[in-house]
């Protein structure tokens, strides 16, 4: 998914959150580059609502995924239905999911020429990738390769000749001349085995430097290297999000042909945005084809229950094993989360890792507003359910890690490892890590890529934001190389 318009501004529109340093319009064109890259399958007419808006004639690399017979489910009772939230209506219907995972290729793709999806890695396989086949186990390696994996980016890059990969490494600090605040290396420790604390340190140097160890070991790295002493913001690791997840499950009337399909084809995405954001986080659902697996472990718990509990053997364990999860709904609802100061990484001499390398230290609390939109997506839940006719079988457990109290009620909040946020952009060096080119406003040879730099994460996942924004730095670091006259060598 791409990020709404309203989200690079949300301070601005709703008083809530931080402000982009760009636009939905500045980035338009790397979401582009980057679902071609990805090979995102979707459908313009389907993507376009609440201001997402694409050039006249775009289309997406490949058609949408057919949503699953579950969804179709679904759709026949949501679609149509109405909410009412902060005096504005809203109607509610299911959409596809734009997908980074083959499908059947657009001819009017890139004006006619029409898209090739990538497929396998190694060159003693096919070249061009299979369809999706509906597999439910596509993490974490698609079996047909049909889905985007980074390795399918990086044997591109591995094949111009010029990327070295060094494994069995890990960066350790980032060398800092005091007079001039410029990175003059990258140490790292090379170590012998996976079971052994033995290693060699040395140093990696280049003319620019980039981190993209992703947002937590971004800020891990920095402040083991103490870099926080030379910010002038004070924010590194900061500023931490994860969308925050709050499930409900109810089993349906009918089978509905739950665990055919992959993961998450389609969901409902009208409450993403809209002026109830200036008190409540929006949120999108996604509705689950594998069941009550997320939220209770299914289906190896109804085997439990059915065998050990009920004593179920033969074909009457089938045929009631079969129709109990071939009826389970789960509907997850991913809502946002705000940037708080609070939220952070940080480290501590007692953590050290085998290598004796600071490990990162995680301070995470859910905020009010995001909770609000917790309960209203409980309610929400429980109106689907009914309108469904399915039976609600939603419990919370108060004494779960996971349990946040909210207004007198429990709810159980889980992470969608959307992680993002410690080293923010920004237009201004005492507010932010880096400007809207993810170049650290503090050392001017090295920039920090990756979703750490998102000042928000709105309601959808990172990667195609994350991507964009890694294709728009590449440019600045390329003309940054240019500028200095020399060879074009990152390293990092």
């Amino acid at each position: 998914l791409r990020m709404l318009p309203e989200d690079f501004d949300l301070r601005t529109k709703y008083g809530q959150g931080l402000n982009w340093p760009l636009s939905y319009d500045d980035l338009e064109p790397y979401y582009r580059q980057a679902e071609a890259e990805l090979g995102v399958s979707a459908e313009v007419e389907e993507q376009s609502y609440l201001g997402m808006h694409f050039p006249e004639g775009y289309v997406f690399p490949m058609h949408r995924m057919p949503p699953s017979y579950l969804d179709q489910t679904v759709a026949r009772g949501v679609d149509g239905m109405r909410v009412s939230l902060a005096d504005d209506d809203y109607t509610l219907r299911v959409r596809t999911f734009p997908q980074a995972r083959n499908g059947v290729p657009n001819p009017a793709y890139d004006g006619g020429k029409g898209f090739v999806p990538v497929g396998a890695v190694s060159t003693s396989q096919v070249e061009e990738g299979e369809r999706c086949q509906g597999n439910t186990n596509c993490v974490p390696i698609c079996p047909v390769q049909a889905k985007y994996h980074a390795g399918k980016t990086l044997t591109k890059a591995l094949r111009k000749g010029n990327v070295k990969i060094v494994t069995q490494a890990v960066a350790s600090k980032v060398e800092i001349d005091e007079h001039d605040r410029r990175v003059t290396g990258i140490t790292v420790k090379h170590y012998d085995a996976l079971d052994s604390d033995r290693y060699e340190t040395y140093t990696v140097k280049g003319t620019v430097y980039v981190l993209c160890a992703h947002a937590i070991e971004n800020a891990r790295l920095m402040l083991a290297s103490d870099m926080q002493r030379m910010s002038r913001s004070e924010l590194i690791g900061c500023n931490l999000m994860d969308h925050a997840y709050l499930l409900s499950w109810g089993l349906l009337p009918k089978p509905a042909g739950t665990m055919r399909g992959t993961s998450c084809t389609s969901g409902i995405t009208d409450l993403r945005g809209g002026r109830f954001r200036g008190t409540q986080a929006g949120f999108g659902v996604d509705i689950h084809n594998d069941g009550w697996g997320w939220a209770t472990g299914s289906p190896y718990t109804d085997l439990v229950e059915l065998v050990d509990q009920r004593g179920l053997r033969g074909p009457q364990l089938r045929r009631t094993l079969g129709n109990q999860i071939s009826r389970q709904l789960l509907l997850a609802f991913m809502i946002d989360l705000l940037p708080e100061r609070s939220n952070k990484v940080t480290v501590n001499e007692r953590y050290k890792d085998a290598l004796g390398n600071l490990k990162p230290v995680v301070s995470f609390k859910i905020p009010p507003y995001t909770m609000r939109g917790a309960a209203f997506a409980r309610k929400l839940a429980s109106d689907i359910f009914e309108r469904l006719g399915a039976e609600d079988r939603t419990v919370y457990h108060r004494d779960r890690p996971s349990a946040v109290e909210h207004d007198g009620h429990w709810y159980n909040i889980v992470g969608g490892n959307h992680l993002a946020g410690t080293h923010i952009m920004g237009t201004d060096p005492t507010k932010s890590v880096v400007d809207h080119t993810q170049h650290s406003w503090d050392h001017d040879n090295l920039y920090l890529v990756g979703p750490g730099s998102l000042p928000s994460i709105g309601t959808s996942n990172i990667s195609l934001t994350m991507a964009a924004l890694a294709f728009r730095s590449a440019g600045h670091i390329s003309r940054y190389l240019r500028a200095a006259k020399a060879p074009i060598t990152v390293r990092g």
